[in-house]
């Protein structure tokens, strides 16, 4: 998920933790890298939660939990969470195998990417096939992208794009 795509509404999935009263809304304010070691896998964050009936509100923070853990307190409300799904026309625009993106987002608690500097050989794709190479898997992981309904204004599907 591009970090300019990103849920700004939640609700509470743990009682335990907060109230999933439907009156409460939920807001993240802040999530910053923790101060505990190893340094990248914790995060302070802090949720603003808003009664909807009087419009008060407190701070909700919590110190040093991996991201892992926050998704067990909180998830994005149900429309928000609808817009995070996979879509097709963008799958296979970044070149990184998803679980390697997805360990990255559990380590870091994040994944940006602008440039990479990789010069591929024009026998790394399909069209430039040489004879002694298998392309099965690239054959098989290769699709076609609906460019008339992608439309990319950066060089991340979803720059400045919010709900």
């Amino acid at each position: 998920m591009s970090i300019s795509n990103r849920p700004y509404e939640f609700k509470c999935v743990n009682e335990k933790i907060c109230s999933t009263d439907p009156v409460y809304r939920y807001f993240m304010k802040s999530l910053l890298p923790s101060q505990k070691q190893p340094n990248g896998r914790y995060f302070d964050i802090c949720m603003i939660r808003v009664n909807s009936l009087d419009n008060s509100h407190i701070d909700l923070c919590y110190h040093a939990l991996p991201t892992q853990v926050i998704a067990l307190y909180y998830t994005p409300i149900d429309s928000q969470l609808q817009k995070l799904k996979p879509n097709e026309d963008y799958c296979g625009y970044y070149f990184f195998p998803y679980d390697i993106v997805e360990q990255h987002q559990s380590y870091f608690g994040g994944f940006n990417c602008i440039y990479y500097d990789i010069d591929w050989d024009d026998s790394s794709y399909l069209k430039n096939m040489v004879d002694g190479f298998d392309y099965q898997y690239v054959n098989k992981s290769t699709g076609k992208q609906n460019f008339d309904e992608v439309h990319f204004v950066a060089s991340a599907p979803f720059i400045n794009q919010r709900y």
